[in-house]
């Protein structure tokens, strides 16, 4: 019993932070998950993630070495000068506030991997 109790246990905190529990929690608070509805986009803080991503697989070639580095580095460094997306998303959202503090780099990981397979993989 003891031994189920600890499985049981160590289930739920494996579980908890799926790639895509990660990106529902930590990613979709500012970015939507899918296509904007007309009233969504007028409240909108941040970019769609359909959006961020696909400016990304453009700029990197759909490159999943580079695509995964890149998520990586700009959720904890974020900088205007590496941004890839639309000119106006900058005008309009500005950068994107570092996460650093926020995601462990095993939590990244996941992230960026999962980000890239759900909506660039083909």
């Amino acid at each position: 019993m003891k031994n189920l109790m600890i499985f049981l246990s160590l289930s739920t905190v494996i579980f908890a932070n799926s790639a895509k529990e990660l990106v529902d929690t930590k990613c979709t608070i500012c970015h939507l998950a899918s296509q904007p509805s007309a009233s969504e986009r007028q409240n909108m803080i941040a970019p769609p993630m359909f959006g961020v991503m696909n400016n990304l697989g453009i700029h990197f070639k759909d490159d999943k070495k580079a695509i995964t580095a890149f998520v990586k580095d700009y959720v904890i460094n974020p900088d205007e000068k590496k941004a890839v997306c639309q000119s106006h998303a900058i005008t309009r959202f500005g950068v994107m506030p570092s996460q650093k503090g926020s995601i462990t780099p095993e939590e990244l990981d996941k992230v960026a991997n999962y980000l890239f397979d759900e909506y660039l993989k083909k």
